[in-house]
C-alpha cells in the first residue's frame, strides 16, 4: 500500500508534455496501482522495443476491441488517461511481453504528436475536484456495505476487499479506484471511474455500478 508521503512524491513529480503510449485492452491501472500485463499489439511492441531502458513513462489509455484490431489514437484526445512507469519486462512465447505497470497519477490527452511505428500524445496532469465531506462520507459508507453484500454472493470476491476499503476510506479518490479494481466490474464501468474527475461523481457512479452487481447476484 502506498504511504501518503509516497503518494505526494508521485503526485509532485514531474510529467513530460510527450509520452509514448501504451494502449491497454482488458485491464486498467489506477493511480498507485501496480499490475503485470502482457502485451500483443503490434504498437505496444514498437514502443516498448524502441524503449527499452528502465523506468520508461507512458500514457495508458483503455482501448475496445481485440489487439489485432487498428487503434484510433485521435478517439482518446480529451480523454483521462493515466501516467504509468513500466518496470519489469519478461518476454513471453507468441511475440508477447509483460511488463509490469506502476500507475502515477490522472492525466489529460491534448493531442497526437506521432501514430507511427507507435503512437506519441501531448499530455497534462488532470486535476481532481473534491465533494463534500458529508456527502463523500455517505457514499463511501454505501460502497464499503455494497462490497461486503457482494463478498458473502460472489465467491470470486475476495473475502478481504471490505477490508482493505475500510483502510482507505481518508482518500476518497483512491478508494474509488481501489473499489473499481477490487469488486470485479466489466473494463467500460472501470474506465468510467478513471474518466471522472470530480470525486463525488465517481463515488456516485461506482455506487450505483455497486449496487447493479449486487441486484444481479441475488437474483442469480
Amino acid at each position: 500500500m502506498t504511504s501518503p508521503q509516497r503518494k505526494d512524491e508521485i503526485l509532485k513529480s514531474d510529467l513530460p508534455p510527450s509520452l509514448p503510449l501504451l494502449a491497454l485492452r482488458s485491464t486498467i491501472v489506477y493511480p498507485l496501482g501496480t499490475i503485470a500485463v502482457q502485451m500483443g499489439a503490434p504498437e505496444n511492441l514498437s514502443l516498448l522495443r524502441a524503449h527499452d531502458q528502465p523506468g520508461l513513462i507512458v500514457a495508458l489509455v483503455v482501448a475496445a476491441g481485440d489487439h489485432d484490431d487498428g487503434l484510433d489514437v485521435e478517439r482518446f484526445v480529451g480523454r483521462v488517461g493515466v501516467a504509468a512507469r513500466v518496470h519489469e519486462r519478461i518476454n513471453l512465447p507468441g511475440d508477447t511481453v509483460q511488463v509490469t505497470l506502476q500507475g502515477l497519477r490522472r492525466i489529460i490527452i491534448e493531442g497526437v504528436s506521432q501514430t507511427e511505428p507507435f503512437p506519441v500524445v501531448r499530455v497534462k496532469a488532470a486535476k481532481e475536484a473534491l465533494a463534500e465531506s458529508a456527502e463523500v462520507d455517505e457514499l463511501v459508507s454505501k460502497i464499503v456495505s455494497g462490497a461486503e453484500t457482494l463478498v458473502e454472493l460472489i465467491d470470486r470476491i475476495p473475502d478481504e476487499v471490505p477490508a482493505i476499503l475500510k483502510m482507505n476510506v481518508s482518500d476518497p479518490g483512491r478508494f474509488a479506484d481501489l473499489a473499481a479494481t477490487n469488486l470485479n466490474l466489466k473494463i467500460s464501468d472501470r474506465d468510467e471511474v478513471l474518466q471522472r474527475l470530480n470525486i463525488g461523481q465517481r463515488l456516485k457512479f461506482l455506487l450505483g455500478r455497486v449496487e447493479r452487481e449486487v441486484a444481479r447476484a441475488r437474483v442469480a
